[in-house]
C-alpha cells in the first residue's frame, strides 16, 4: 500500500501565494466596513435649571433637546421637556447599542445635544458634547433677553427631508 506524499508548492508559486495571503489579511483593515457594536448615549443624565436674565427660575419653560451627530451635523430627533416650578428639568440617561464602522473614512459618529429654550423673557441656544454635560450635576441655563424670541426648531425622526 502506498501513501500519497504531501508536496509543497513549487518555489515559483510561493511569492504569489504570499502576496495573495497579504492581500486577504491586510486589505480588510484598510477601509472595508467591519461593523462593531458600540454603546451610545442618546440622552445624557443631567439636570438643567432655566433662569431668566435676572437669575430667577423660569417655571413652565419648554426645553427642546435635539440629538445630533458629527460628521455632517446630522440632527436625529428632538424631545421637549417642561421645567417645574423651580425652573428645573431632569433628563434620564438613555443608551442604545449601535453598529459603527471605525475603519471607514467617516469614522465613528460623535454625538452632541443642542439645547434650545424660547420664552417671553428671552432665548438660550447652545450645543453640548457629553464630556461637558458630565462635568457638573446641574447646568444653569440663563436665557438672554431678545426683542422677539425665535421658536425652537424641532426634528421629527419620522419625517425624511
Amino acid at each position: 500500500m502506498t501513501h500519497a506524499r504531501a508536496t509543497s508548492p513549487p518555489r515559483s508559486a510561493r511569492p504569489a501565494m504570499a502576496l495573495g495571503l497579504l492581500i486577504v489579511l491586510v486589505l480588510p483593515s484598510l477601509g472595508c466596513p467591519i461593523p462593531i457594536p458600540r454603546s451610545t448615549v442618546l440622552q445624557p443624565k443631567v439636570t438643567l435649571q432655566v433662569q431668566d436674565p435676572a437669575g430667577n427660575p423660569v417655571a413652565g419653560a419648554p426645553v427642546a433637546v435635539t440629538l445630533g451627530s458629527q460628521p455632517h451635523s446630522r440632527r436625529h430627533h428632538t424631545r421637549v421637556f417642561i421645567t417645574d416650578r423651580t425652573g428645573h428639568v431632569g433628563l434620564e440617561e438613555i443608551r442604545k447599542t449601535k453598529w459603527v464602522m471605525p475603519l471607514m473614512l467617516h469614522g465613528v459618529p460623535q454625538y452632541f445635544w443642542e439645547i434650545c429654550i424660547s420664552t417671553p423673557q428671552g432665548e438660550f441656544r447652545r450645543r453640548f458634547y457629553l464630556r461637558a454635560l458630565r462635568r457638573h450635576p446641574i447646568h444653569v441655563l440663563r436665557v438672554s433677553p431678545t426683542a422677539t424670541p425665535r421658536p425652537c426648531a424641532r426634528v421629527d425622526p419620522e419625517r425624511r427631508p
